[in-house]
This record gives structure tokens, C-alpha cells and sequence, in this order.
């Protein structure tokens, strides 16, 4: 009696990681807990929502993405988050523009940022979800015009949430932060995804 060769082949127990964005520092930032992982952009626009906080939506949007390419994926760890910026209850967005990046730090200029970073990863072996959201506050020191100009020029932070870039030139803007895991600031918490991955049974490190 033959044997289908398929069932002669080693099954792994190590299933394989999809991290579900298209930010380049997430992927940089995964890069250095994992290798051998792949990206998958979230199918479809990001569905806004009026009367969120900035906590609400950062979780929300973090389900959005890994939920959004579950369907391709059905025996894989899938990553998915997000990160909203809120400053006295405004929230701030990517600014995509140099105009509104320079009103956005004059906005923010001598006040607190509340970042609010989303993160979800989805087992689609077991259907099992381990979520969190990560706070960081950053204190803006008090901003003159010379002085964002100069910034905006060197770093050009239009895809930045808050307009500014915390893993390059950013922190010359500030005057205090307070965090868990400064990777949450940049884009993606690696503290706590180490402990969802080692929780799902992939090794790390």
C-alpha cells in the first residue's frame, strides 16, 4: 500500500508570522524580533468613525488589518496595529503635507501627545486574539516657527502621525516622555507582541 507523499513530510510546529501593513518601520521594527516573516498591505481603505477616543480607534483599526487578510491566511499568525496620536482631545493624523505637519506642531507646541499604539494578533489556526494598547505621553517643548521649520526641513515627517519622527529627529522636539516600550512610539510594541508570539508557541527569541 502506497503512501501520499505529502504525509511523509515534516510538519513544523512553528507557524508562520504575517505582519498585516504596509508602515515600513513596523516591518523594520519586526525585523528585530523574528525573521522569516511576511507582509501583507490590509485590504481596503481604514473605516473611520466619529465619537472614538484615540484609544478606541487605535484598537479598532489594529482589528481592521489582521482581520482584513484572515481569509488567505487560515494556519498563520497575523499581526495587525495602529497608532492615533490625541492631544487635548484632538486627534492628530498623518499630515501628509507640509502645511499641515507645521500647524499640527504649532498645535501641539508646549503641550502633551497622548500616543495610543494597537495590537493585535490573531491565531487563525484556533481562532484565539490577544490584544493590547500601548500608552505613550510626550511632552512638546514650547516651539517657535524657526524652530519647526527647520525640523520639518531636516526630517519630513508627512507620513508621521503627530509630525514628527521619534525614531530619528523627533526627540529634539520634546521636553519629557513617559512609556513602557519606547518600540510603541515608532509603530509597533515589541514587548508585549514577544509575549503573544511566545503565548501562540513561536520562539522568541
Amino acid at each position: 500500500m502506497s503512501r501520499d507523499p505529502s504525509s511523509l513530510r515534516p510538519v513544523s510546529a512553528k507557524p508562520e508570522v504575517i505582519l498585516a501593513s504596509s508602515s515600513v518601520n513596523r516591518r523594520e521594527l519586526l525585523g528585530r524580533l523574528i525573521d522569516g516573516f511576511r507582509v501583507c498591505e490590509p485590504v481596503g481603505g481604514e473605516p473611520l468613525l466619529f465619537g472614538e477616543t484615540g484609544r478606541e480607534r487605535a484598537l479598532r483599526l489594529s482589528f481592521f488589518k489582521a482581520e482584513s487578510v484572515k481569509a488567505a491566511y487560515p494556519s498563520h499568525l497575523i499581526i495587525g496595529s495602529d497608532q492615533v496620536a490625541e492631544c487635548e482631545g484632538r486627534l492628530l493624523h498623518k499630515p501628509g503635507t507640509s502645511e499641515q505637519a507645521r500647524a499640527d506642531l504649532a498645535w501641539s507646541s508646549g503641550r502633551s501627545i497622548h500616543f495610543w499604539t494597537g495590537l493585535v494578533l490573531l491565531d487563525t489556526r484556533t481562532g484565539s486574539e490577544s490584544t493590547m494598547v500601548d500608552h505613550t505621553r510626550v511632552w512638546m517643548r514650547t516651539l517657535s516657527a524657526e524652530e519647526i521649520d527647520r525640523y520639518l526641513e531636516a526630517d519630513q515627517p508627512w507620513s508621521c502621525a503627530a509630525s514628527f519622527r521619534a525614531e530619528s529627529r523627533g526627540p529634539a522636539l520634546w521636553r519629557g516622555l513617559l512609556t513602557r516600550d519606547p518600540t510603541a512610539l515608532v509603530g509597533l510594541p515589541l514587548i508585549r507582541l514577544a509575549h503573544f508570539l511566545r503565548q501562540a508557541g513561536y520562539p522568541v527569541p
